[in-house]
């Protein structure tokens, strides 16, 4: 559930967060897609406070930004640096 959608034509103070994989999963995200993902939004994932994220580098599956929630503490996939 997002509760906090930010406007970038309005809000000019873009957030980045520079992430590093914990696990398989989040390793291989961070080879395919890069270390550095733009906050898109803040919101609850799975009844935790967590962030909505897209890479800053496009997909090899038609060429899209990938978006995934991070958790705000202890993800399970990632360290937030």
């Amino acid at each position: 559930m997002i509760t906090n959608k930010r406007d970038f034509l309005r809000d000019s103070d873009w957030q980045w967060l520079k992430l590093s994989g914990k696990t398989r999963h989040g390793k291989c995200r961070i080879e395919q897609h890069g270390i550095h993902w733009l906050v898109q939004a803040d919101g609850v994932f799975n009844g935790q406070p967590a962030w909505l994220v897209s890479s800053m580098h496009k997909t090899d599956r038609g060429g899209i930004l990938a978006t995934r929630w991070v958790m705000k503490q202890n993800d399970p996939d990632f360290n937030v640096n």
